[in-house]
């Protein structure tokens, strides 16, 4: 999907929007073999509010000269017309008692109260989401299903409570945070840094880590970002005047963004990290009887979910509602996204195995006929995903594998003359080989892919 690089960010102004400069685009046809999706793509911002035309410009020079120092990284990207609901579309929410409360496909169910002395303040799942962390304010940890247990601070005096936990890649492992930026590494998450030893403007009220787990990201009440290992910084809020103060964070699949929200619901977005809307409200009573107190990104991080203490869920982007509680007894603590279910990408590779020798036809998509880009959509649809349509939005939808990443089975491989002009795609199915539906006359087959000088890239729609 095309989209523009402009500033989006809600709270302490309110939407600023900076036009942004339009992208070179090749001149000439492109040759497809694939029919184009019926409804065009829309490109242009979709800001939900604007500022008078004087405050627009005199709060578009602040932002660009607060962010500017930061690189495009720091730019927001705003897609006015998100993707259909994919991957990962299922979530956890905590109360502050313990509570637990599952939504969605997913094999977990939830708990009842636990009522610990201390508040419940962060929620983690484990890789398979059958289980998941719970870390109470004075670093007590609470594991449920598969999640192991791997040791607390909860018989330790601590300085200052804790905000925040995240597990490790692996699940065998997991962080939390305290207010003070110490961190608390436990099982095979490593120690990387923290804040603990400096004075900080406000306190830290949340992290996130990167996908290899080697770093992670802090989060301060005033936006401000405090990066460590191969955590990069992408931006913050931090020199900005925000409306309400910053509670939470999430960082995109492949680690290259982030977003932060805000009390009243805003959303701040930061290098690759697309902005999708907010459920910022003007009315401060309603801000005030029900703050948020969190977000989740999707598996795809072309989405993201935000709760509040009431148990209102709100959905962006490509996040589906899967649902929120009618009434909570004690306050939502936190959310955490489930993951995608095991097995998805084998289910989708099979599926597409199992229609080798099926004749390609242009613009089928199935059940025995196939042009590329139909067989990939519908493997992943059998596995329980949904991806487009169309190979160019296939790729765009992403999420993308940075070059030279290492490929799995289930990774879609795309080809064309540019990334912006991509006509085939195939199913990566392990030993350097594809199964795909190459053209008029053939038939869907595995192949290798080695030879082929038009590579753009891969995805992994499971998430990275």
């Amino acid at each position: 999907m095309s989209s523009q690089r402009v500033f989006c960010l809600k709270n302490g102004f309110d939407d600023v929007l900076v036009p942004p400069v339009r992208p070179h685009q090749p001149h000439g046809a492109l040759q497809s073999q694939e029919p184009e999706a019926d409804n065009p793509r829309v490109t242009g911002p979709n800001c939900t509010r604007a500022l008078p035309a004087a405050a627009s410009l005199a709060a578009a020079l602040v932002l660009a000269a607060a962010l500017g120092a930061a690189g495009p990284a720091g730019a927001d990207t705003i897609t006015s017309s998100p993707p259909a609901p994919t991957a990962g579309q299922s979530y956890l929410l905590s109360s502050a008692d313990g509570t637990v409360r599952a939504y969605g496909e997913t094999a977990a169910t939830g708990n009842a109260a636990i009522n610990p002395a201390h508040p419940v303040v962060g929620l983690a799942a484990s890789p398979s989401g059958k289980g998941w962390w719970m870390v109470g304010q004075d670093g007590g940890v609470f594991a449920e299903g598969d999640a192991a247990f791997f040791g607390s601070t909860g018989a330790m005096k601590l300085n200052k409570p804790v905000v925040g936990m995240a597990a490790s890649p692996s699940g065998k492992g997991y962080w939390f945070v305290a207010s003070d930026g110490g961190i608390f590494s436990f099982g095979d998450a490593a120690f990387h840094g923290s804040t603990g030893a400096m004075r900080l403007n406000k306190p830290v009220v949340g992290m996130a880590t990167t996908p290899s787990g080697k770093g992670y990201w802090l989060v301060a009440s005033d936006g401000g970002i405090f990066a460590f290992g191969d955590a990069a910084f992408y931006g913050s809020t931090g020199a900005m005047r925000l409306n309400q103060p910053i509670v939470g964070m999430a960082a995109t699949p492949g680690g290259k963004g982030y977003r932060f929200v805000a009390a009243d619901g805003g959303i701040f977005s930061f290098g690759d990290a697309h902005f999708y809307g907010s459920s910022a409200t003007s009315a401060p009573a309603a801000a005030a009887a029900a703050p948020v107190r969190g977000l989740a990104a999707t598996a795809t991080g072309l989405g993201y979910w935000v709760v509040d203490a009431a148990g209102g869920v709100r959905a962006f982007g490509d996040a589906k509602p899967a649902g929120a509680p009618n009434a909570v007894s004690s306050p939502i603590a936190g959310i955490a996204r489930l993951p995608v279910p095991p097995g998805a990408a084998s289910t989708a590779v099979s599926f597409a195995l199992s229609h080798v020798g099926d004749p390609y036809v242009y613009g089928a998509a199935g059940p025995t006929q196939w042009d590329c880009s139909g067989l990939t959509m519908v493997a992943y649809q059998k596995a329980g995903l949904i991806i487009p349509r169309v190979a160019q939005d296939q790729f765009d939808f992403g999420p993308r594998l940075p070059a030279g990443a290492t490929l799995a089975p289930g990774d879609l491989l795309f080809f064309g003359s540019s990334p912006t002009a991509v006509g085939h795609v195939g199913m990566y199915v392990g030993n350097g080989e594809m199964v795909d539906a190459p053209h008029t006359g053939a038939y869907v087959e595995v192949t290798s892919f080695a030879a082929r000088t038009d590579f753009q890239g891969a995805t992994r729609p499971t998430g990275l």
